[in-house]
């Protein structure tokens, strides 16, 4: 989509989308651009609890993989220009916990284009072997795998995505996750089977 890989504006985009339909009364740009800024505020429960538990793992150096002088929290997001001001003042929490952020429509690709991951590993000189990539989208995940980033998290909820993490080995505070639970210890094995 040329919005977000940066190729038209937010205006343009709504412009050619309601472009030739037909649409109730009082249905606008406006009223999507509305629609879109209020979604935009809503916060994932337990998210930056999950980031503070990967912030003091990569800072353990007796369990971190992370390599000296390369970032190691870093934001990768199919984003829209006009909307990355808004996302920042938003969510100022969440932005404190990355080194860098790579937005789509700076980089001209999304995640789904072959060459997005790459194009970023090759940028932070980093090995796939030693990234963990968190998703919301399969396909994302896909391209993922595909740039070689193996260990690939889909995230649906935050503590399910920290279970994958323990899967991948991204050890946490061992109290965190009651493993003598039945539902728990299904899960986890159906992760590593």
């Amino acid at each position: 989509m040329d919005l977000f890989r940066g190729k038209i504006t937010e205006d343009e985009y709504w412009s050619i989308y309601m472009q030739g339909q037909e649409w109730p009364e009082g249905i606008t740009p406006k009223v999507f651009k509305s629609a879109l800024s209020e979604s935009l505020k809503k916060r994932i429960p337990g998210t930056l609890d999950m980031f503070q538990r990967i912030i003091a793992y990569k800072n353990n150096p007796s369990d971190s993989e992370q390599i000296q002088g390369k970032p190691s929290m870093v934001l990768v997001s199919d984003q829209i220009r006009e909307r990355i001001p808004e996302i920042m003042d938003y969510h100022p929490e969440v932005f404190k916990f990355f080194d860098v952020a790579y937005w789509s429509c700076n980089l001209g690709m999304i995640k789904t284009d072959p060459g997005f991951f790459t194009t970023i590993l090759q940028d932070l000189e980093l090995d796939p072997k030693n990234v963990v990539f968190i998703d919301d989208s399969d396909r994302n995940i896909v391209m993922a795998n595909k740039a070689g980033i193996e260990r690939a998290v889909h995230f649906q909820y935050a503590d399910q995505a920290e279970l994958n993490l323990i899967c991948h080995g991204i050890i946490f505070e061992p109290d965190i996750i009651d493993f003598t639970d039945p539902l728990v210890a299904a899960v986890v094995a159906a992760m590593t089977t």
